[in-house]
């Protein structure tokens, strides 16, 4: 895909993703996401849904 990168993130890492990204996630991990609720709570539905399939 054009403009596509691979962001391999280390234990500690910090990284910004803009809105509208999909981060797959390859090994467990912790999310801290920054967001009011209302903008986040969105996310967490379709990950639970995901994961729950």
């Amino acid at each position: 895909m054009e403009g596509s990168r691979t962001i391999v993130p280390r234990t500690l890492d910090l990284f910004y993703s803009p809105a509208g990204h999909n981060l797959p996630v390859a090994e467990d991990a912790e999310i801290i996401m920054f967001s009011s609720e209302d903008v986040h709570s969105v996310v967490i539905d379709h990950m639970i849904a995901k994961v729950s399939a």
